[in-house]
């Protein structure tokens, strides 16, 4: 991790937002040493509309951010459908679309993504990164 961090400096890249390699989460109490404000994790049970997604929380400092959609280009079409779905229906506050770069190579999954996109927006959704929502959401501090 220290290794990373040097590395992204080099590079200027900020880093504050830790995703577990292989979506293992270990070793969280050494991101706050790090430099990391928020780091991201597997959905608690499979996303289905009848049942609420997990949303950001603040934990022991960091914010935990579930991610929902993986945005895969093998599967993108099924995820569009399931994301189009929990969109019209509006029973969330938040939803979490996550990809690779290379998830974006082919036309065909740009576009779809750019289209579940332009659908959220003109249903009144808006967009952040998770470091945003780090400033978005402070953490609430017990009096």
């Amino acid at each position: 991790m220290e290794e990373s961090r040097r590395l992204a400096r080099a590079l200027h890249v900020d880093q504050t937002t830790f995703v577990y390699p292989r979506n293992e989460e270990a070793y969280r109490d050494l991101l706050p040493s790090l430099g990391f404000s928020a780091y991201t994790v597997e959905q608690k049970q499979p996303i289905s509309l009848n049942d609420p997604l997990d949303t950001p929380v603040w934990e022991k400092g960091l914010l935990r951010v579930p991610r929902h959609l993986y945005l895969a280009r093998w599967r993108t079409a099924d995820q569009m459908k399931v994301g189009a779905r929990m969109l019209v229906a509006k029973r969330y506050g938040f939803c979490h679309l996550w990809f690779h770069d290379w998830n974006l190579e082919s036309e065909a999954t740009l576009n779809a993504t750019r289209r579940l996109l332009i659908w959220a927006r003109r249903l009144g959704y808006t967009f952040c990164t998770v470091s945003d929502l780090v400033r978005l959401l402070p953490e609430q501090k017990p009096p």
